[in-house]
């Protein structure tokens, strides 16, 4: 085959982009990425740097270079997820969900502070306390 000029490599992308939008949408599982992936390919091409004849083969190149881009995005989103889950882990590893202790601590300090309160009826057992006490 001969080797293509980087106008024909260009022209080349824009006849096999659903292709390869369509390939790149499978591991995304998104529409949207799969063409952020297609421009991200498209500048990549574009700025390659090729000369005239550079290319022998320009569907198996300009794939290579689509792949590359989906192979890429994939390892920093599991990056980005791992680092999502690490801290996750250390912000909330010590954290008391609100228990019915809490409630208690808390309705308590509010009979001390002598102010009335009213717990929401979506709190089981829990009743009115005033600064008199339950």
């Amino acid at each position: 085959m001969d080797r293509l000029s980087l106008g024909k490599l260009i022209s080349a992308f824009a006849k096999m982009r659903p292709r390869l939008q369509a390939v790149a949408k499978a591991p995304t599982g998104c529409s949207a990425t799969a063409e952020d992936l297609m421009q991200d390919t498209w500048l990549k091409l574009e700025n390659a740097g090729l000369e005239d004849n550079a290319i022998r083969n320009p569907a198996g190149f300009i794939t290579r270079v689509a792949q590359h881009a989906v192979t890429s995005h994939l390892r920093n989103q599991r990056r980005r997820n791992e680092i999502d889950d690490e801290l996750t882990d250390i912000l909330w590893e010590n954290c008391d969900l609100v228990s019915p202790e809490r409630v208690l601590i808390g309705l308590d300090r509010c009979g001390l502070l002598g102010c009335d309160f009213r717990p929401p009826a979506s709190i089981p057992g829990c009743r009115a306390m005033s600064a008199s006490g339950p």
